[in-house]
């Protein structure tokens, strides 16, 4: 035990709020030298979700043969059901507040009904045997079943589904327009569909603070959306048209997620939010540079130095980030 410790238990001794046989207990619990393993058990569990459902997906592929389709979607159907019927049974109902259930082990319960879910939604859609069969629909379907789980039983893991599924069909959705239309008339569509969705998570980050109903979902949000924006601006920055666009929307994006991860108090936004506006400042720059052979030259000279300049730019910069969130605590 730390001196700190045994001063204190002396202390409150002294005090009269321990008695000597209750300090003496406590003394004897240290020695026993404890230690919690609901994180490492929790870990766990979320691995044995995940192989559980990857089992059910190599199942289905190895004996769809023997066993069939539809004693496949009756399988799946009825584990779904099951897996919502005790989730149910066990909630509090819908409500605007974070709650917890008095297990953790049905919120993993609420994440395999949700995949389940999905699992049955995409299968019943492959067995309709449509011609020209688009998977858009099952994924905007999924994603429809996946936010209703989120929200019903206030399950992160379900929402981080639904957003994915969204995403999916905004994806199989323009994959249907090249179908149709043989190609891509430029590679911009898929640069402005992917900023709309991060603004439209944007938006629901908005609605969800706004409405106060489930507001720890907004930092979902936020995550989903750091990377989906950041990510297509830094891809747009090499395209010869509307590269100027997407540097205003990196720029922006940037200043946004940064007051937004002071206003969360989150290490990890605020490191993304730099990270992703340090490799685009460095792109635009790059590009600067190299127009001159001179500069060219330059660049290789100060390269050394300017990362050593980053490296301590970012670890001041984390730092004073955590001092920050220390005082406002």
């Amino acid at each position: 035990m730390s001196f700190f410790k045994e001063y204190a238990l002396q202390y409150f001794v002294s005090k009269n709020i321990l008695t000597q046989k209750q300090k003496d207990a406590i003394d004897g619990y240290n020695k026993l030298g404890l230690f919690s393993l609901r994180n490492e058990l929790l870990f766990l569990i979320s691995v044995s979700v995940l192989f559980f459902t990857s089992g059910i997906g190599v199942l289905v592929y190895k004996n769809i043969d023997s066993i069939g389709h539809q004693i496949l979607l009756i399988a799946l159907f009825v584990c779904t059901v099951a897996c919502f019927y005790f989730a149910y049974k066990k909630a509090n109902g819908f409500q605007k507040e974070q709650f917890f259930f008095k297990n953790p082990l049905y919120d993993y319960l609420v994440t395999l009904t949700t995949l389940l879910g999905c699992i049955f939604i995409g299968y019943f859609q492959y067995n309709l045997k449509l011609e020209y069969t688009n998977y858009n629909v099952s994924s905007l379907l999924a994603g429809i079943f996946s936010v209703i789980m989120a929200y019903y039983f206030d399950s992160t893991s379900a929402l981080t589904v639904s957003i994915s599924s969204f995403a999916t069909f905004v994806g199989l959705s323009l994959s249907s327009y090249v179908f149709i239309n043989g190609s891509f008339t430029d590679e911009t569509t898929v640069l402005f569909s992917a900023i709309l969705f991060g603004i439209i998570l944007l938006v629901w980050e908005y609605f969800t603070v706004k409405t106060k109903i489930k507001l720890h979902f907004g930092f979902v949000f936020l995550m989903f959306a750091v990377h989906i924006i950041n990510v297509a601006c830094i891809s747009g920055l090499n395209f010869d048209i509307y590269w100027w666009l997407c540097c205003l929307v990196l720029l922006a994006s940037t200043y946004y997620f940064y007051q937004k991860s002071f206003q969360y108090k989150s290490i990890a936004l605020y490191v993304f939010t730099l990270l992703y506006g340090y490799i685009g400042f460095n792109q635009i720059l790059v590009a600067i540079l190299y127009s001159t052979d001179f500069l060219a030259a330059l660049v290789l000279y100060c390269t050394p130095f300017y990362l050593l300049a980053s490296i301590v730019f970012f670890i001041k910069a984390v730092k004073k980030f955590n001092t920050h969130k220390h005082d406002e605590a």
